[in-house]
């Protein structure tokens, strides 16, 4: 067994003051891992907010998209109605004239009989 110095012992002091300033400087090591790691903490949690909030963007365009494509295709829908009922129209107009044109003839030939007879009364 070794044998410590009294207490009074300059030998003694001497250890002892570099075992204090050994622990006093693990201990701010320790300290300033611990800082650090609470500062890579917080970096952490900042990324993961950031991840959150993109997250929440991209599902909120997502929506968007969705809104955009459902426009789209009902656009698409309503077009097709359109074209269908512009042709109609188109043939109902061309009938409309065709009619138009027969009665107009009909007209002219009622007009002449009329006139024939109206000519050949007074004759």
């Amino acid at each position: 067994q070794q044998q410590q110095p009294p207490p009074d012992d300059p030998l003694r002091r001497q250890q002892l003051q570099q075992q204090i300033e050994e622990e006093n400087a693990t201990l701010q090591l320790i300290e300033e891992r611990d800082a650090a790691m609470r500062e890579l903490e917080e970096g952490v949690i900042a990324v993961n907010e950031i991840f959150k909030d993109v997250a929440q963007l991209i599902h909120d365009q997502g929506d968007v998209i969705d809104s955009i494509e459902a426009n789209v295709d009902r656009t698409e829908v309503h077009t097709k109605n359109a074209t269908s009922n512009l042709q109609s129209a188109h043939s109902y107009q061309k009938k409309a004239q065709r009619k138009k044109l027969i009665i107009a003839a009909i007209l002219a030939v009622i007009a002449l009989v009329l006139i024939l007879i109206i000519y050949l009364s007074l004759r």
